[in-house]
């Protein structure tokens, strides 16, 4: 896919850039990366190829070659390095770009980087690189989000999700959409200097089934996209229940260490606390709250209206009961609670004699519905089949795969989506209610403004700088 040029222009588009594109610190091996006019120039001046100034036009593009590195007109050599020569437009940047591979030392680094502002680079800015990049039409937006996400990556389905985006498969389906839009939006605007009766019901039909269609394929990506959004940052799971129930015990089993302090005396816990684990290549936060009932207490009545803040902003909700003590007025308040939340029963302490049964929990807590997990919390019993029923409630078990459609993860991509999908839904009643092309016109080049967005062909210069700051230097 070609990826078109921005609306945007480079404000600097002529200086040179220079950063250190390996994590600082002291290593075997470090990358100092150049881009944009110059690099020519700085390369000739600073390295040297069996004794002698290397010509840029002279190196061989996308090969390494060894020689030494020097400052401009110094006698004595900085560091043996391997030199890699990209020329334009067929670089990351798209610009003349050239990569010097150093021993990984912090004085030889800075010894470089000095270098090469002496010879007429400056240090790049955060994300600046791939910025050019994608500025240079090297890539889209979304592909350029993607390199900071695949980076900052912390699970195996966070990676997973970022390389798809990065390899275009966000952006291939958002175009798709754009186009079937544009069509539309053609069809719609060629029509307005018609009579409503010299459009057929055939095609009055059509476009409206149209517009129908795309509704419900961004409905669609919307829900896919909240997996994707798991995925990349990661859910919420708030483990809640009446007091003495196992909460922090469960917590400590799933973090296989002492995270919550366990007593055998209800209201131990008093405020939240938080652990984040990899679960099954996901990344999950689990918060123990203070359980939940009616008290006199003042600080443990703070903590309980902590636990419900928790609850209404999670992403699931782990209601944890004791198997081991009868159900009783504290259970059904939960249950009271929770009807209207996404939650999954779990019945702890299944290593004592049981008090009740799931019919009687049922009878009891009619509201929260779906199966009873059981579990014990003490002796591990249980966890795996938790993890398994995590995975599916809140990731849908895998991230889906590439042919379903769009998966967005990025939540101003998800934002973008809901606008679009908004903007088309109110175009779709206004054309079925027989409103003026006019005023439909105004809500599909909303929409299409909106997918426009993700792919960053209509973007702001306050925005690129919000996306880009949050790259690291040296990409």
């Amino acid at each position: 896919m070609t990826n078109p040029r921005p609306q945007t222009l480079d404000p600097r588009p002529s200086e040179t850039i220079v950063a250190r594109a390996t994590a600082p610190g002291q290593g075997a091996i470090a990358i100092v990366r150049l881009s944009g006019a110059l690099t020519p120039r700085i390369v000739e001046a600073c390295f040297q190829r069996n004794g002698k100034s290397a010509a840029w036009s002279e190196l061989p593009p996308r090969t390494m070659i060894l020689g030494l590195w020097s400052e401009p007109g110094a006698a004595a050599p900085i560091d043996e390095v391997q030199l890699a020569a990209y020329r334009a437009p067929n670089s990351y940047t798209g610009e003349e770009l050239g990569e010097i591979f150093c021993h990984g030392g912090r004085v030889v680094v800075e010894a470089i980087l000095h270098s090469c502002i002496a010879a007429g680079a400056r240090l790049a800015e955060p994300g600046e690189f791939s910025r050019r990049a994608y500025l240079n039409g090297r890539m889209d937006l979304a592909q350029a989000e993607a390199v900071c996400d695949l980076i900052a990556a912390s699970t195996e389905a966070a990676r997973r999700l970022a390389l798809r985006q990065l390899r275009g498969g966000v952006s291939r389906a958002v175009e798709a959409l754009r186009e079937r839009l544009i069509l539309s939006a053609a069809e719609i605007e060629a029509r307005l200097d018609f009579d409503d009766e010299d459009i057929g019901a055939a095609d009055r039909s059509r476009i409206q089934a149209e517009l129908k269609a795309l509704i419900a394929e961004l409905d669609a990506a919307m829900q896919r996209s909240s997996r994707g959004r798991i995925a990349r940052e990661g859910a919420r799971i708030v483990i809640c229940g009446k007091p003495n129930t196992g909460k922090s015990s469960l917590l400590n089993a799933l973090a296989g260490r002492e995270r919550a302090l366990v007593t055998p005396h209800a209201g131990t816990t008093r405020d939240t606390i938080e652990c984040s684990l990899d679960v099954r290549g996901f990344e999950m936060t689990f918060i123990d709250t203070a359980g939940i009932r009616d008290t006199p207490d003042e600080v443990e009545r703070l903590g309980v209206n902590a636990a419900r803040r928790e609850i209404a902003d999670a992403d699931i909700v782990l209601w944890l009961l004791d198997a081991s003590q009868p159900l009783d007025d504290d259970d059904r308040l939960l249950n009271n609670e929770l009807g209207a939340v996404k939650t999954l029963r779990l019945r702890n302490k299944i290593d004592l004699e049981p008090q009740w049964t799931a019919e009687t929990l049922d009878a009891l807590a009619p509201e929260v519905a779906g199966p009873l997990l059981e579990l014990s919390a003490r002796t591990g019993q249980g966890l795996d089949r938790l993890e398994a029923a995590l995975i599916e409630h809140t990731a849908g078990g895998e991230l889906p795969p590439a042919e379903e459609g769009l998966l967005a993860g990025n939540i101003r991509h998800i934002e973008r989506l809901r606008q679009a999908r908004d903007a088309v839904a109110r175009a779709y009643d206004a054309y079925i209610q027989n409103v003026s092309g006019e005023f439909l016109m105004i809500d599909l080049n909303e929409a299409l403004a909106a997918l426009s967005a993700i792919l960053g062909l209509e973007t702001g210069e306050a925005i690129l700088d919000r996306i880009f700051s949050r790259f690291c230097i040296g990409k």
